[in-house]
């Protein structure tokens, strides 16, 4: 993939622009004009501020296929290249419930309660930690 040119100083290169359809399965239609140049990352914004679902719940497909969303692929390098329908999903957050603990001794443990993801490659973390003092306070959780 080489370096993206932005058209605007010139227009004859601005690449043409069709008509993408993402339909969700509840038959909801969203239009949008696009062309081989939009990134995914371009694509998945339309479709947050459209639909107010976070870029990275989102998947496509096209027939029975996903597309990879890489963030600086476009839709050419995807084999968009005309008017096209994709089906759009919003999948569910990841989350982890009660996955264990870490403990330095029995007396200093702590307890992840929940891990959610929160965005791409973002992770929030639930806990709580106990300790008894014998070696010093505990740490701030919003330091360490």
């Amino acid at each position: 993939m080489g370096p993206r040119l932005d058209p605007e100083p010139f227009p004859e290169l601005a690449l043409p622009e069709f008509s993408l359809t993402l339909r969700e399965v509840s038959g909801r239609e969203m239009q949008l004009s696009v062309s081989t140049g939009t990134t995914v990352a371009q694509l998945l914004q339309q479709v947050q501020q459209e639909r107010d679902i976070k870029q990275h719940l989102v998947k496509l497909a096209r027939g029975d296929s996903f597309l990879e969303l890489r963030a600086d692929a476009t839709l050419g390098d995807l084999g968009i290249a005309e008017p096209t329908e994709l089906t759009l999903l919003q999948r569910a957050p990841r989350v982890i419930q009660e996955p264990g603990q870490s403990q330095w001794n029995s007396d200093y443990v702590c307890e992840v309660l929940e891990i959610q993801e929160v965005g791409f490659g973002e992770l929030t973390l639930g806990f709580k930690v106990r300790g008894d003092g014998s070696h010093g306070s505990l740490q701030d959780p919003s330091r360490s």
